[in-house]
């Protein structure tokens, strides 16, 4: 919350010369939150997740320095640039918190501008997922935080200085070609392109109508190919949910700067 009390979805009382609060909650789950500044400037924060059954007295949110993350993007090219303008664009970070109370965040980083530097502002401490999207022509060759595997595991924020996430984009990807058939018969499908080391990358794409469907900006390495009737309701970057449907995958070899192709049969999702 502010200190003006207005970023709650419920009326607070504030009391500021005593660092006090009260709000009036029904029963249930709610995370608290605060923001302030110090007086040099710097931002301020505290998260507190609570369980209401009875009056709380005496709750204590305890302000921190805002956690900040730096975030530095290299360019590892290992072809020409065409020069037509097309290998620009942004290297976007996603992160995602495992806490339903969680507030997620985005930065940008043009790795052509300001010398490939940004940073993500303003977190809470806790487990987030990361999700980094690169340009069309590039891919995520790795992506790490004090030796985490970022494109395989989770990250975890904390208070203090965190160390910067690296990430090294590459212009060597590969892509996929493939048909999609149900019984025989072409089909449209919401098909899936999961790597094999790295499934929390998956990517979905759509089959058109004669099932055909391609993928570019792939890291070369071996990829599940999974066509699906209907993928609006399926978390295909939660590697667990994936698995359910591994086994009708298909798989193929991306090679750099290559195209594999690939035939995937169509999943019915509805029971």
């Amino acid at each position: 919350m502010s200190r003006a009390g207005q970023s709650l979805s419920v009326p607070v009382m504030l009391d500021l010369e005593r660092s006090r609060f009260h709000a009036r909650v029904p029963a249930g789950s709610y995370t608290l939150r605060a923001t302030a500044q110090a007086e040099d400037g710097q931002a301020l924060t505290a998260s507190q997740e609570v369980v209401v059954r009875a009056n709380l007295d005496d709750t204590v949110l305890a302000l921190g320095p805002a956690v900040m993350i730096p975030i530095h993007v290299r360019i590892e090219n290992s072809k020409p640039e065409s020069g037509t303008g097309q290998e620009g664009g942004a290297v976007v970070v996603h992160l995602i918190p495992a806490s339903p109370f969680g507030s997620e965040a985005w930065a940008s980083v043009n790795p052509r501008r300001s010398e490939g530097v940004g940073e993500l502002k303003n977190l809470d401490p806790g487990r987030y997922a990361v999700e980094i999207m690169s340009p069309t022509t590039k891919y995520v060759a790795s992506a790490s935080c004090a030796g985490q595997d970022l494109l395989r595991a989770s990250l975890e924020v904390t208070r203090g200085r965190m160390p910067a996430i690296e990430i090294v984009v590459r212009n060597d990807g590969g892509s996929i070609a493939g048909k999609v058939l149900y019984n025989g018969q072409p089909s449209a499908a919401a098909v899936i392109v999961a790597p094999d080391t790295a499934p929390r990358s998956a990517k979905a794409i759509s089959a058109a109508g004669d099932g055909s469907f391609t993928i570019a900006g792939l890291a070369p390495g071996d990829y599940a190919v999974i066509a699906l009737d209907n993928a609006s309701q399926v978390e295909y970057s939660d590697p667990l949910v994936l698995a359910d449907f591994m086994p009708a995958a298909s798989h193929v070899t991306v090679q750099p700067g290559a195209e594999a192709t690939v035939t995937a049969k169509l999943v019915l999702t509805a029971k």
